[in-house]
């Protein structure tokens, strides 16, 4: 699978194609589930920016699949409803909700003995054809379900966004889980997002040859308030937060997207992951030889299955027999140890025989 990959790269690298501009369409709605893997290993290379460059994930290992649900607003329960719902101010009137992990809950448990646990977070959003905000954050705690509206909205993405766009936006949102909780939080989140490139990218799965590079840096200031001693005090948590995503046309999530943070100064990887898009071997490729010419290999592509490959040289000797899986509508063919010149390929299948010029260098 990992030859496959590169041999699209191979193909694609060094082919001009047009960048897309991402838009609402392009962004989850509700009721949309999307499958995505994590992935680990040593990532190349992956902070060149610019025009046609190609990004290559290949070779990382899959991890664990799980599934992305965007929710409609009705699952945030009556409180969250009332708070963002139809009757809200028409700022905070959202449409959807997605499940998130980015409040620094564990490191406030290094302040505060937290004897209930979260059960859950969710980021409240509002979308529309012009930009995506987030407009507040619910918390389910001892069953209960908390909103929390932030008093200044953060945007996630400015549409239309093309190539080259920056945008700089902030948010801050107060967080008071009393009674249920004796936690006060104060976050102040800083964004700026750069679109610094387009081009090509290879996952573990699939090769898309039309995705843009969007980056986002935050800077996140938060205060959380500590009892000590009748005397609370606000003990400061900082937090440099980048996320590298790449886009594509066909789903409503990155195809690709790094996370990382800085632990000590330093930039640390905390999650990959990337769409569970498994393709045919091959599928991108239309009836032939490719790469023709070529010296150690090449890959015959039909459009029906095939049985059977032969390989003749020009004296007509058969210097290659080749079986084929059945209905597989491709075949590697190993070009080792023939000398160059020019062949000719037969493919066989159940009702046809397709004939193509193979040239070996």
């Amino acid at each position: 699978m990992k030859l496959i990959l590169l041999f699209a790269l191979s193909l694609f690298g060094f082919n001009l194609f047009g960048q897309f501009t991402l838009t609402r369409s392009n962004y989850t709605h509700v009721g949309d589930t999307i499958q995505i893997h994590s992935a680990s290993g040593t990532l190349p290379v992956y902070q060149t920016s610019g025009s046609n460059q190609v990004w290559d994930f290949s070779t990382l290992n899959v991890g664990e699949k799980t599934e992305e649900i965007t929710y409609s607003l009705n699952a945030g329960g009556m409180i969250v409803n009332f708070q963002f719902g139809p009757f809200a101010p028409s700022k905070y009137q959202a449409d959807i909700i997605q499940e998130y992990d980015g409040i620094p809950f564990d490191l406030i448990s290094e302040f505060i003995p937290m004897d209930v646990p979260i059960e859950g977070i969710n980021r409240i959003i509002k979308t529309n054809d012009e930009k995506v905000e987030i407009v507040g954050y619910s918390i389910k705690a001892s069953g209960q379900q908390l909103g929390f509206r932030s008093d200044s909205i953060e945007v996630m993405y400015a549409f239309p966004t093309n190539y080259l766009d920056t945008h700089s936006t902030f948010g801050y949102t107060e967080f008071n889980l009393n009674p249920i909780i004796d936690i006060q939080l104060n976050q102040h989140r800083e964004r700026t997002t750069i679109v610094d490139g387009y081009g090509t990218i290879a996952t573990p799965h699939h090769v898309y040859k039309d995705v843009i590079r969007i980056i986002h840096k935050t800077i996140e200031n938060n205060q959380v308030k500590v009892p000590i001693g009748g005397q609370p005090i606000w003990i400061p948590i900082q937090r440099n937060i980048t996320e590298y995503e790449w886009w594509s046309t066909k789903f409503k999530r990155p195809v690709f997207k790094i996370e990382e943070e800085n632990v000590f100064g330093f930039p640390t990887t905390t999650r990959i992951t990337f769409i569970h898009d498994p393709q045919p071997p091959y599928h991108y490729l239309s009836t032939g030889l490719y790469p023709n010419p070529s010296k150690d290999f090449t890959v015959l592509k039909l459009e029906e299955a095939m049985n059977q490959v032969l390989v003749y040289n020009l004296e007509g000797k058969l210097v290659r027999e080749i079986s084929v899986s059945p209905a597989q509508d491709y075949c590697e063919i190993d070009l080792k140890n023939l000398r160059s010149g020019r062949y000719t390929v037969i493919a066989i299948t159940e009702k046809n025989k397709h004939s193509f010029p193979l040239i070996v260098l």
